[in-house]
């Protein structure tokens, strides 16, 4: 028995040692081979066993795979049902951003609702939370850019793709404005066609951008919550 316990320690270190030096698909053999050894003797509702499937899934997440994940946590975990399970799932569901999945297996736990209620826009979320630093308006993002091509960009932290806008929509603007003095209707017709769409592609392209902008703060800020991390 000390023998067995002995080679168990020296695989779960083995394990750790290849997560910790990034090799977290190596790491899951082991994990697997750990569990398939408790399993085959009875010991898979062992605190232990609890311990290295968590151990397994940080590995699947850190390997990128959290569909992986989420079969492996189907085939080793022993209770279905329980709070740890639903947990661990509706995390790799989470990182599938698979939200609202996610949001209906945690049900009943507050705190993980509001985790994936923040991901959803779920303002009441913040109430328990706290709101993430640095969050922007896309209405404002889109505002600014209907005043000035570019800037609504610019507000979003993206002022090479600002200025290009910018760019753009002005050698547009200047173009129109040539043709209309010159009194050409075929040339009025193409810089304004072209500058109706770079102008409006603009704003949306602003307010896009914001979205995406607080949706990645937002997803750094609620992951501390994750179980999995």
């Amino acid at each position: 028995m000390m023998v067995l316990l002995a080679s168990l320690d020296s695989l779960l270190m083995f394990a750790r040692d290849l997560y910790l030096e990034g090799d977290p698909y190596r790491a899951i053999l082991e994990y697997k081979r750990v569990l398939y050894t408790l399993r085959i003797e009875g010991r898979d509702t062992d605190t232990l066993y609890s311990y290295v499937l968590r151990r397994m899934l940080e590995a699947y997440v850190a390997l990128g795979d959290p569909m992986g994940g989420m079969r492996a946590l189907e085939y080793w975990a022993t209770d279905h049902t329980g709070r740890d399970y639903r947990r661990y799932l509706g995390t790799l569901m989470f990182l599938m951003r698979d939200y609202g999945q996610a949001r209906r297996v945690w049900r009943g736990d507050d705190t993980l609702e509001a985790v994936a209620g923040a991901m959803l826009g779920d303002g009441k979320a913040y109430d328990l939370l706290g709101r993430p630093p640095g969050l922007k308006s896309p209405a404002v993002a889109a505002a600014l850019s209907a005043l000035i091509p570019g800037l609504g960009k610019a507000y979003a932290g993206r002022w090479k793709d600002g200025l290009y806008s910018f760019a753009i929509n002005s050698s547009l603007a200047l173009g129109l404005y040539l043709a209309a003095r010159d009194d050409s209707k075929p040339r009025m017709a193409v810089y304004g066609l072209a500058f109706a769409y770079f102008y409006l592609g603009n704003i949306y392209g602003s307010y896009v951008a914001v979205r995406k902008m607080n949706e990645r703060i937002t997803l750094e800020y609620v992951s501390r919550w994750l179980p999995l991390f």
